[in-house]
């Protein structure tokens, strides 16, 4: 979850923060500032990963303030609130590093629509750190994991736990609370594939497993990997190894590129 502050002193912040449900796009603190010393001193204390800020705080300081915020050190993703078509702030606003600028006066959903595209900025940005469930080597691309954007990290780990049941992009944005449209460029960027066509080689690499390691009937096997038709099941996994299950079983060898890695 993720932190936000709104400093504005037009008395507009109380009502922005009662007319959105924060929490769905993705806030579990949402808090206001209406001075710069407040704001300063707020937003050094809550460290919040977005800051909305009005150009006109104080008379004229908001811009001074998102600077002297970056200058000691905070990291977060800006907005600016600029009046109208007022050309000098929204020049002097980029130049400073914000994000967005949003016009006077601010909806609820303007100012949540930055917030939600501020929380997708950070999630689809790569991370060096080893991520749990997430690492280790992916049996579909054969690349570790922890090269990816945080979506498609996110997108693989409902996969591995849940491809046995009906599965699609749009179930997983909700879980996200995000596009499906954008998580799915997102993966297809990442990966080189589609989504559907990742979760039907995941399947086929689980089946694989399980009748080389298993006695388990080929039927069965299907409904575990997430197959309600027999023989939409044979049909993929054909085309995807070049051998029927049944012939897999009794030592038939699959085609040596579409072959998959052993996931452990």
């Amino acid at each position: 979850m993720y932190r936000l502050l709104i400093i504005d002193d037009a008395g507009t912040g109380r009502e922005l923060l009662r007319s959105v449900d924060w929490a769905a796009a993705g806030f579990d603190t949402v808090e206001l500032a209406d001075t710069f010393s407040k704001a300063a001193r707020k937003a050094m204390e809550l460290r919040p990963h977005t800051i909305v800020i009005a150009a006109r705080l104080d008379g004229d300081c908001g811009i001074g303030l998102m600077e002297y915020l970056q200058m000691s050190g905070l990291k977060a993703v800006f907005a600016v609130v600029v009046d109208g078509k007022d050309l000098s702030a929204i020049r002097k606003a980029v130049r400073a590093g914000a994000r967005d600028v949003l016009p006077r006066p601010v909806s609820g959903g303007d100012l949540l629509e930055f917030a939600r595209w501020s929380v997708a900025r950070d999630v689809q940005e790569p991370s060096a750190a080893p991520r749990e469930d997430g690492a280790g080597i992916d049996p579909v691309l054969g690349v570790d994991c922890a090269a990816f954007s945080k979506v498609t990290c996110m997108i693989l780990r409902v996969v591995r736990s849940d491809y046995r049941s009906s599965l699609s992009l749009t179930a997983i944005a909700q879980r996200l609370n995000m596009s499906s449209k954008y998580i799915g460029r997102v993966f297809l960027k990442d990966t080189g594939m589609r989504f559907t066509e990742y979760l039907m080689r995941y399947r086929m690499c689980k089946a694989r497993d399980l009748i080389q390691g298993t006695e388990e009937k080929i039927s069965a096997i299907a409904g575990m990997v997430g197959y309600a038709q027999l023989n939409n099941f044979y049909t993929h996994f054909r085309n995807y190894f070049g051998v029927s299950p049944t012939a897999l079983r009794k030592g038939g060898r699959a085609k040596g590129d579409m072959t998959c890695e052993k996931y452990t």
